[in-house]
């Protein structure tokens, strides 16, 4: 369905409800992007008629971008935006043109929200309907087991039955076969078993560091398959990083992200590791397409972030006087103390009361929720200690002022904090465990997502405002 005033022109499907019409901003093929518009100027109008209505690309978009799916429990019909639909192409054209594996490989550069998924999906259906790339065997790869749920419902709109792969040695053995499958597999799998050498062998081999996992032999060395690896990023460096590419050496691979590794810090680029970008769409992008709202950053330091740091560095001068610039580089890297200063709670304590304040002063009033991003567990758990304790504070000092609002303080003293995080398996310290469990019981991520219901006290869970 196409909304247009003549001037402003938006798509969206018949179940999309007006915040799900987009523009269709961009002209690809570009032999589209020639021609005259009929009044002199380029409008909305004539983007999306260039761009989506000459007869093989709406074609295209009907048979391999348009599907139904199940979203809040609703059947809804899904077309694809413009940067999927150019993304899909642009795969296309580097699958037929490469003449190597990595010329055939790149990058999808889509920010968070997006539809990375989506454009996955559309790529496949896009392959399985050109005869001279239907017989590729696809890989879709991820890194989590919440991003597997996710993809494997996803996966199943292409229409295909998907083998989802559960161990390194069914890896060996569904991989290795020359079917035109479509499969499912976290990256975890490409591991062997792990070596391990105790500190005393490491120096006396004179080894710094000691791969952490075996190298994988190769599975298929076949040229006709495509490795899909979403958040491509987390995964690119490491030994089961490099076991993907030692398994599978002459596979095509697609990495999709929103965040590539792009900066001088990081030893090797997203875009060097998987042969240059295929396609970018990135957050300002988005923000100008209304898919996503502005982030907004206010700059604060923690003064303990800078006194510790001194301290570490004056003692870490006096212990290590005598060692060469050399050494104490590599002791640096290996012992550095950032993790320690972002734990330390006196610095957690701080942030804490200048958080909630803040959110109490300019964010709970307009109704909304709080997420808390920490660098490990235990910093998470120490948040969740030191944002109780300043909410109990905020309650205190604004029922002592002359005249209260109780109708705020009601509010305050409604708000709940949960930590989510993953399993340390069996060597879990306790505190850690008992976070977990708390969240898992509030069911912390579902009622975060839920509104403040200050009024019914079956709701009282709604409060959890703060997820960390």
């Amino acid at each position: 369905m196409i909304a247009s005033n003549g001037d402003k022109t938006k798509l969206g499907t018949i179940t999309s409800s007006e915040d799900y019409f987009y523009r269709w901003k961009d002209i690809y093929p570009e032999k589209y992007r020639d021609y005259t518009p009929p009044l002199g100027k380029e409008r909305q109008q004539e983007i999306l008629i260039q761009g989506l209505l000459a007869p093989e690309i709406l074609l295209d978009v009907i048979h391999n971008c348009t599907i139904f799916m199940v979203a809040e429990k609703k059947l809804i019909k899904v077309v694809c935006r413009y940067q999927q639909y150019r993304a899909m192409l642009k795969i296309i054209e580097r699958l037929r043109d490469g003449s190597t594996a990595m010329e055939r490989s790149g990058v999808v550069w889509h920010t968070q929200g997006s539809g990375k998924s989506l454009t996955m999906i559309f790529a496949i259906r896009k392959i399985r309907s050109c005869d001279d790339l239907k017989d590729y065997k696809i890989c879709l790869i991820n890194d989590r087991t919440s991003l597997e749920e996710q993809l494997s419902e996803t996966a199943n709109l292409t229409g295909e039955k998907v083998t989802v792969i559960k161990s390194s040695e069914e890896l060996k053995t569904k991989l290795a076969t020359p079917s035109s499958n479509l499969n499912m597999v976290m990256i975890h799998k490409f591991q062997e078993h792990k070596e391990e050498l105790s500190d005393y062998l490491t120096d006396a081999l004179g080894v710094e560091s000691v791969q952490e996992f075996a190298t994988m032999d190769v599975v298929n060395d076949s040229d006709r398959i495509i490795c899909m690896i979403d958040e491509a990023h987390r995964s690119q460096g490491g030994d089961v990083g490099d076991n993907l590419f030692s398994a599978l050496p002459n596979a095509t691979r697609l990495a999709f992200t929103g965040t590539p590794l792009i900066t001088d810090r990081h030893s090797k680029k997203t875009w060097e590791r998987f042969g240059g970008y295929i396609d970018k769409y990135r957050l300002q992008d988005a923000v100008v397409d209304d898919a996503t709202v502005q982030i907004l950053y206010e700059g604060k330091t923690a003064d303990t972030a800078l006194n510790e740091k001194h301290e570490f560095d004056t003692k870490f001068e006096d212990l290590f006087a005598n060692r060469t610039d050399e050494e104490i580089l590599a002791i640096k890297k290996k012992y550095g103390a950032t993790g320690d200063i972002f734990e330390a709670e006196k610095r957690i304590e701080a942030i804490s009361k200048d958080l909630v304040k803040h959110y109490i002063d300019n964010i709970l009033p307009n109704g909304f929720k709080a997420q808390v991003v920490c660098n490990s567990k235990m910093a998470a758990i120490h948040y969740k200690t030191y944002i109780d304790k300043a909410i109990t504070a905020e309650i205190e000092k604004r029922q002592s002022e002359p005249e209260p609002d109780q109708d705020l303080i009601k509010k305050i003293a409604f708000l709940k904090s949960a930590v989510v995080i993953s399993s340390d398996g069996t060597n879990e310290k306790a505190v850690i465990t008992h976070a977990r469990k708390y969240a898992h019981e509030i069911k912390a991520v579902e009622n975060f997502k839920r509104d403040f219901n200050y009024d019914d006290p079956s709701k009282e869970l709604t409060g959890v405002g703060f997820l960390i």
